[in-house]
C-alpha cells in the first residue's frame, strides 16, 4: 500500500510541473497593442476608428464605438498571429482625418503602444440644394410638417490606402461615418434648403487621392416623430441618380430626388 501511494506521489509530483508549465506558456502569450487617447472634448461614441492589422495576411475592420471612454484599444493580431504593422485612421466630428502607422514587429516586448489623438479642424462647407415637394412622400412632407436631412460619408479612400500596402489588394467593407444633421427641408421654402457639410477639400487624404475619397449619402428624417421617408441623391443634367460626390465646386443649386 505504501508503495502505491508513493508511486502515486511521484507520478503527480513529476506531471505537475508540466501541467502548470503549459498553462503559463499558454497565459503568457501576449499581442501588442494599440492605445488610441482621446482629449477630454471630445465624445467617444462619435469617433470613428477604422484599423488595417498585417501579418501575412491583411485585415480590416471598425472598431465598436463606445460612450464615456477615453480610450480606445485594439489588439495587433490576426488569426492567433501577432501583426507585423498596424495603420489607423480616425475621424471625429469637426476635425480632420487622421493616419497613424504602427511598427509593432519593432515591440519586441509585446508592450502596449501609445497614441494621442489630435484634432486639427476642418471648416465647413455649405451647398444650396433643391427637391421638388411634388417628389416626396405626400403623407410625409406637408405644410406641417419639417424633415431633417441626415448625411453618412462613404470614404472610400480608406480601403484605397489600406490595400496599397498590401500586393494584389483584398476585400473591405467601405466604412460609412455618420456626419448627423446636415440641413432642413422647410416646406415653406418651396423645396430649397441648405446643406452644411466638413469640407472635406480641405483635408489632406482629400488632397493625395481626390479621385477616389468618397461621398456623401443623403437622407430625409421626419423631426417629429423620427420617421424616415427614405435616402435621396443629386441628379446629374441627364436626370440619373447619385450620390454626392465630395468635390470643391458645387451647382447652384445641386437638384436632389428621392432614391425610389
Amino acid at each position: 500500500m505504501c508503495r502505491i501511494i508513493t508511486g502515486l506521489i511521484l507520478t503527480l509530483a513529476t506531471a505537475l510541473p508540466c501541467l502548470f508549465g503549459q498553462i503559463t506558456t499558454a497565459a503568457a502569450v501576449r499581442y501588442p497593442r494599440i492605445v488610441l487617447k482621446l482629449p477630454d472634448n471630445i465624445a467617444s461614441d462619435t469617433v470613428t476608428i477604422w484599423y488595417f492589422l498585417m501579418a501575412q495576411q491583411g485585415k480590416t475592420g471598425p472598431v465598436k464605438p463606445q460612450r464615456n471612454v477615453r480610450q480606445y484599444i485594439i489588439t495587433g493580431a490576426i488569426a492567433g498571429q501577432p501583426a507585423r504593422s498596424a495603420t489607423l485612421y480616425v475621424y471625429s466630428p469637426g476635425c480632420q482625418f487622421k493616419v497613424y502607422d504602427f511598427a509593432l514587429s519593432a515591440l519586441t516586448d509585446k508592450s502596449d503602444v501609445e497614441q494621442w489623438f489630435e484634432c486639427v479642424p476642418l471648416p465647413q462647407k455649405s451647398i444650396h440644394g433643391f427637391i421638388a415637394p411634388t417628389e416626396l412622400p405626400q403623407d410625409s412632407f406637408s405644410e406641417q410638417t419639417e424633415l431633417v436631412i441626415s448625411g453618412k460619408l462613404e470614404a472610400n479612400w480608406i480601403c484605397g490606402d489600406a490595400f496599397s500596402r498590401v500586393a494584389g489588394g483584398g476585400s473591405c467593407g467601405v466604412p460609412s461615418i455618420p456626419l448627423g444633421k446636415v440641413g432642413t427641408l422647410n416646406p415653406i421654402e418651396g423645396g430649397n434648403f441648405e446643406l452644411t457639410i466638413p469640407d472635406f477639400t480641405e483635408d489632406p487624404v482629400f488632397r493625395s487621392d481626390s479621385s477616389n475619397f468618397g461621398f456623401v449619402i443623403l437622407s430625409l428624417e421626419n423631426e417629429r416623430v423620427d420617421c424616415s421617408v427614405g435616402p435621396f441623391a443629386s441628379t446629374d443634367s441627364e436626370g440619373s441618380k447619385r450620390a454626392l460626390e465630395i468635390k470643391t465646386d458645387y451647382p447652384d443649386p445641386v437638384v436632389c430626388a428621392p432614391v425610389h
